[in-house]
């Protein structure tokens, strides 16, 4: 008998639309009556097996978890496959928002506090704009850029742009947490209102960070939208270059490291003044500077 889905599941007959990383995808399965017999524990099967499944499926990297994905894993905890292989017909669980609220935010506070960070120039002043102004970093090194534009604002509110991805549903609780107003959408997804939504923050003086690669690539290039924004609206970008002495790099798009605790990060900041453009050849011309200035390809 197959396991019922979480509360608030809901049965799909396809995957070609799936909400943001919150959600995982896994198909039902069928009880394991032993499993008490080892957890001495009240709680009855469904709790382990449906907690189980939630961790894997968030430690999994890819957005559709089919079955027969599944099923390999469960059979290395001795468990019949759930489903055959090939099917489509999952169950849709919610993982819990205490990862993403409460201890991805307190992994990086406690990560950022350990690191041995040098900030150059020595003495850096931020943009004197009343209007605010942009500070960027690569997708693959915001493990260290999130909370160094936090410190950078210097009491100034600020705005994180975070996707409509998967990867940006979890982004988003963790960077609330951290205390950063939140812009949600992409140059894919909801671009107009992004690009409305950061004029207006910028208007009121709010600091707007973003990672101009993000959130699909290509690799470290900066995407064209940030710096019309910035030329249109007289708003200039700090560009921070982050190196790290030790770190793990992940096989990701954007080969995002993460930097080991107490590790010495070297940041040089870039203050950046984008000229009016005549036409959007000037623009991409650029931008494409920028994106070879930076790089690290």
């Amino acid at each position: 008998m197959a396991v019922p889905p979480f509360p608030g599941a809901t049965n799909r007959a396809d995957t070609s639309s799936l909400p943001a990383r919150e959600w995982a995808i896994a198909c039902s399965l069928p009880p394991l009556p032993k499993i008490n017999t080892f957890i001495h524990s009240p709680f009855p099967p469904v709790v382990y097996r449906q907690g189980f499944i939630t961790l894997l499926t968030t430690l999994m990297p890819t957005k559709v978890y089919k079955a027969e994905r599944v099923n390999k894993t469960i059979k290395k905890f001795h468990s019949p496959a759930p489903c055959a292989p090939g099917s489509v017909l999952p169950i849709i669980m919610a993982i819990s928002p205490i990862l993403s609220r409460h201890i991805l935010p307190g992994a990086l506070s406690l990560l950022y506090q350990s690191l041995r960070i040098q900030v150059s120039p020595s003495g850096f002043k931020p943009p004197d704009n009343d209007k605010g102004y942009i500070i960027a970093f690569w997708h693959g090194r915001m493990a260290v850029g999130w909370l160094l534009a936090h410190s950078l604002a210097k009491g100034r509110p600020v705005a994180a742009v975070a996707s409509l991805s998967e990867d940006g549903s979890i982004l988003s609780d963790a960077l609330t947490t951290l205390g950063f107003k939140l812009i949600r959408g992409s140059s894919s997804k909801g671009g107009a209102e992004v690009r409305n939504a950061m004029e207006e923050e910028l208007k009121r003086g709010t600091i707007v960070s973003v990672t101009p690669d993000g959130p699909r690539g290509p690799f470290e290039r900066i995407k064209y939208g940030t710096v019309r924004i910035a030329s249109e609206g007289g708003h200039p970008i700090v560009f921070a270059e982050i190196e790290m002495s030790s770190s793990r790099k992940l096989k990701s798009w954007d080969r995002f490291l993460i930097p080991l605790p107490f590790s010495r990060v070297q940041v040089t900041l870039h203050t950046i003044h984008p000229p009016l453009f005549s036409s959007d050849k000037e623009l991409r011309a650029f931008s494409e500077e920028l994106s070879d200035r930076f790089s690290h390809a």
